[in-house]
């Protein structure tokens, strides 16, 4: 149980670790700041690595250590199914898969709470990177015209003619004269560009689940939660996962 509970994490943090560092590498300033503060390194910026920081240190990765734990998920169950049913039951090589999925886990937990504790989102950055791409308004100009009443298969339609007229000139969705899309179809008013505001687009979207601010916070709120409840049944007496409730006393749950 302890090494399924190892491997569930690892597979669920890997993607997001390289997800996010993959998404937000391109261009300058980033989206996103990874900080992660190294005060041992940065004394020795400049300077070649001593031995003694390198000699016998156990290297922590969140990715590659993912394939190995779900491995030990495996092979545990293929081990039980092997055991005799009277008194010689030998479970000596289930140790090393228990031991190291511990170990595995604690390192990524560390390293978890260490990334998103230092992240920082720079929020003019990601507002400027849609304003430069607004073709990702593209949907918001179709829901326009399904609000004025036409078919959402048509108005798909009318969103693509318009998204690529607005290509051909070089404009963005949002500098695109209204004129121009009247020629496109009547239904376009002047309040079309509050449509084509990005923080709208968002504000509209308030569904469960949606990427509207309230929402988020309510979910993040119902997380807040479900953890704060997590962690009370983790410290009672009769917790049934002493490896959450070890991994609570050394600090490395999320905070």
């Amino acid at each position: 149980a302890d090494v399924s509970a190892g491997t569930t994490p690892r597979t669920h943090f890997a993607p997001r670790a390289k997800n996010c560092i993959f998404i937000f590498m391109a261009g300058a300033p980033s989206h996103v700041d990874l900080f992660d503060p190294k005060p041992t390194l940065a004394k020795q910026d400049g300077q070649p690595m001593p031995d003694s920081l390198l000699k016998e240190v156990r290297f922590a990765f969140i990715k590659k250590e993912s394939a190995r734990l779900m491995g030990h998920a495996t092979a545990l169950p293929t081990l039980m199914k092997g055991l005799p049913m009277a008194y010689n039951k030998d479970l000596q090589e289930d140790k090393e898969a228990v031991f190291d999925a511990v170990v595995n886990l604690s390192d990524m937990l560390a390293l978890t709470r260490l990334s998103i504790g230092g992240l920082s989102v720079n929020e003019e950055r990601c507002l400027s990177a849609v304003e430069e791409h607004s073709a990702m308004m593209a949907t918001d100009l179709a829901d326009y015209l399904v609000h004025k009443g036409m078919p959402f298969r048509s108005a798909h339609e009318v969103a693509g003619q318009i998204v690529a007229d607005a290509e051909q000139e070089g404009l963005q969705l949002s500098e695109m004269p209204l004129e121009k899309m009247k020629l496109r179809d009547e239904r376009f008013e002047a309040d079309i560009f509050e449509w084509l505001d990005p923080r709208q687009s968002l504000n509209k979207r308030d569904v469960v689940g949606g990427p509207a601010p309230q929402e988020v916070a309510r979910v993040v709120q119902s997380l807040r939660k479900e953890l704060d409840k997590r962690r009370s049944e983790i410290s009672s007496e009769h917790s049934a996962f002493p490896l959450l409730v070890e991994l609570e006393e050394k600090g490395l749950l999320p905070g």
